[in-house]
């Protein structure tokens, strides 16, 4: 049970459901950026045929800088940390972006790697392939950090945890029962899940073993982006412990994120079950690029980590104390390149966070205990000393008093002492009577703050719904009512043009009938004639002109309703 200090604070948090952003001077001299690593998967075999696939980017030769061009995009230059190739090994990229991680876990820290990208461009392969001699960086880091603690003379402890995040559900992929999984915060602990294993591990063979278990229970499914795809973001998590010998226990954490593939769903035409699959992917994507914007925003006041379950699973990773690093994996095809700019532009953001590095310790609460049990048989031991003493004293008291009966006032006074033993005796005792009542009421209160918090949760969600529907119902009755106006006015301007077309034919018949009856002599002379046959063709001009005017307003009246 935590302390009740601990407890209003976790409270706190929860309500105001942000973090702040601000840092001190003394925190941003020992800020680093976040690691943003660029890979660019090699061309499939439906891509080999197309004519110049690749002219989309472009690798400089730095090593670290991109270049982006199309016709519908203008051209720019893309930096990050370092770009790897279609030719780049899996040991390189671990090199650069696992070993770091692993040293920052085996130090106390919250080392992170997340794969970042379009589906199809090798997130999976990067993060989590098993395939000998193609491993991915699970499986060399678990290697790494095996070999780097078994080389030190510290105890360690090694849990394993693996985690899906399907349609904004957080299941434990470690056991096929059903379980509820949820999300928690401690002003010590941190971000931490309950209801989700957490295997002790000693081996690196035994790890891959309840790995290979968890990617059973994983959902994947075709489509046509991807024979294999992702339906789901998949948390692989070490918790490192070692205890020390004042007592303190470094906690240390090594947690790798495959995160589902960012897709079109007019491109992957997906329907039914996947369209939800991937609006949810979606969502959860679109929440984790405003965290990392309101994390660089230096007028943000705070980071909406809340906003989903995935940001809010990874808030230490990617918070001030968090190292974490990103894989934005992208694909070279002409065909991909919104998706793909739209991956990088995500890179560029992610590497102006800062963060900085803190060890994390907490006290061996089993050391604390077995100090206080000490604590108390040295005070029992004592007491029972003194109840000897104060048996002694009675004794010599009554020696004295058949000795001395005339000494009164020494016989007062001892039986003065007596009593301001037996006082201080009951007070003790009220006194650990009412540490009780305390600690019993503490952990009521607790009980009670915590019941409140999942109804203002569910209340929340409720009212999100409420207001999410009626806006929708009062975009599409708005819609309605401007489709509506628009197919009027069109119609009012139809009736316009035939009631002119109609006026301007009988007008110039009648013009026609006044020439017809001029040449056949019931009229003046030939200038009338000309006259009139003038003003028949400047009615006719005038005519054409005005017919055509109301075609071009009604042409514009019907792409306007079109685009409506």
């Amino acid at each position: 049970m935590h302390r009740s200090r601990s407890a209003s604070l976790r409270s706190g948090s929860a309500r105001s459901g942000s973090v702040s952003t601000k840092r001190t001077a003394a925190e941003d001299e020992g800020a680093t950026n976040m690691k943003v690593f660029v890979r660019v998967r090699p061309l499939l075999d439906r891509e080999e045929g197309e004519e110049d696939p690749m002219r989309a980017i472009k690798l400089l030769s730095d090593g670290s800088s991109i270049y982006i061009r199309d016709r519908f995009v203008d051209e720019k230059v893309l930096s990050f940390n370092k770009v790897f190739g279609p030719d780049t090994e899996q040991d390189e990229v671990f090199t650069d972006v696992g070993l770091p991680a692993c040293e920052a876990a085996i130090s106390g820290q919250y080392g992170t790697v997340l794969a970042y990208g379009q589906t199809g461009t090798g997130k999976t392969f990067t993060a989590f392939n098993t395939e000998p001699g193609q491993e991915g960086l699970m499986v060399r880091c678990v290697r790494e950090i095996f070999e780097s603690i078994g080389k030190n003379a510290h105890e360690w402890e090694v849990q394993v945890q693996y985690l899906q995040l399907y349609k904004e559900q957080i299941t434990d992929l470690l056991t096929t029962e059903q379980s509820t999984v949820n999300i928690r915060e401690d002003i010590d602990k941190g971000v931490y899940v309950t209801g989700a294993r957490n295997i002790v591990a000693t081996s690196p063979g035994q790890v891959l073993r309840y790995f290979e278990e968890g990617n059973r229970n994983r959902v994947v499914r075709l489509t046509t982006m991807n024979a294999q795809s992702s339906r789901s973001h998949a948390l692989f998590r070490l918790n490192l412990k070692r205890k020390s010998r004042n007592g303190n226990i470094l906690n240390g954490r090594l947690t790798l994120v495959d995160l589902a593939g960012s897709e079109r769903i007019k491109r992957t035409k997906a329907d039914n079950l996947r369209r939800q699959e991937a609006q949810s992917i979606n969502m959860s994507l679109s929440c984790l690029g405003t965290v990392i914007h309101a994390l660089t925003d230096s007028k943000a006041t705070h980071v909406p980590y809340r906003s989903c379950k995935l940001t809010r699973i990874l808030r230490d990773s990617l918070g001030e104390h968090g190292r974490a690093s990103i894989v934005v994996t992208i694909s070279p095809a002409l065909a991909d390149v919104a998706e793909t700019l739209g991956s990088l532009y995500f890179g560029t953001r992610a590497l102006c966070v800062k963060q900085s590095q803190k060890v994390h310790y907490t006290f061996d609460e089993e050391s604390l205990t077995e100090e206080l049990r000490q604590q108390v048989s040295s005070l029992t031991e004592g007491k029972l000393s003194l109840e000897h003493q104060v048996a002694t004293l009675a004794a010599d008291n009554t020696q004295l008093r058949e000795a001395a009966d005339a000494d009164e006032t020494l016989i007062d006074e001892l039986t003065s002492h007596i009593k301001n033993v037996t006082r201080a005796k009951n007070k003790a005792r009220d006194l650990d009577t009412e540490l009780k009542k305390l600690r019993e009421r503490e952990q009521a209160i607790e009980a009670v703050m915590e019941e409140e918090l999942r109804k203002q949760g569910s209340e929340y969600e409720r009212r999100l719904c409420e207001m999410k529907a009626s806006l929708e119902s009062k975009w599409e009755e708005e819609r309605a009512r401007l489709r509506s106006l628009h197919e009027q006015e069109v119609s009012s301007m139809r009736l316009i043009v035939e009631q002119v077309e109609d006026e301007s034919r009988e007008r110039i018949s009648s013009l026609e009938r006044e020439l017809e009856e001029y040449r056949q002599g019931r009229a003046g002379p030939s200038i009338r004639q000309e006259r009139a046959g003038s003003e028949v063709d400047d009615l006719k001009r005038q005519h054409s002109e005005e017919v055509e005017s109301l075609r071009v307003t009604l042409d514009v009246h019907r792409q306007k309703l079109e685009e409506a």
